[in-house]
């Protein structure tokens, strides 16, 4: 299962989350009707990859971010229209109350043997959490969730 994530100055050698990157999903993608609707219509699904990159925006130093895929060799490949397509699925509903309930869990394809790779999510949220240059306390909780959200949607972290 692919996994696409953003990284950090774009650095994909040392794998550090972009907190901006994943932030910016969430505000400018899921969070804007607009947008939201844009992305998901079928006629614009060539176009996702693309859509996604420019959703992604800009870091604190104004670095253009990108969206990168896992390759199954190993590393990472910025994403294009040409290299990849997005599909979207939508999470079932329960049609009535007299159906059992139904849950899909993806599942990793081999059985994780430590979660240490959750490590540099972690410590991007701490680092949002404790982010000495936004004072206000409700607003770094507000883009540590942003940012959880971002991270969950696009890399599948479980």
């Amino acid at each position: 299962m692919a996994k696409l994530k953003i990284f950090k100055d774009n650095n994909t050698a040392l794998e550090i989350p972009s907190a901006d990157g994943y932030i910016n999903v969430t505000k400018n993608l899921i969070l804007m009707a607009t947008n939201y609707d844009y992305f998901k219509a079928e006629n614009h699904k060539a176009e996702r990859p693309s859509l996604l990159t420019t959703h992604a925006g800009y870091d604190e130093g104004n670095t253009k971010l990108k969206i990168y895929h896992e390759l199954e060799a190993g590393g990472s490949a910025e994403i294009i229209d040409d290299n990849c397509m997005i599909d979207v699925t939508e999470d079932k509903k329960k049609p009535n109350g007299n159906d059992k309930s139904k849950f899909h869990i993806a599942f990793p394809p081999d059985r994780p043997v430590s979660v240490g790779y959750l490590k540099p999510y972690v410590q991007v949220l701490g680092s949002i959490l404790f982010d000495p240059n936004v004072p206000d306390g409700d607003e770094r909780l507000e883009r540590a969730c942003q940012f959880l959200f971002g991270m969950m949607l696009l890399t599948r972290c479980r």
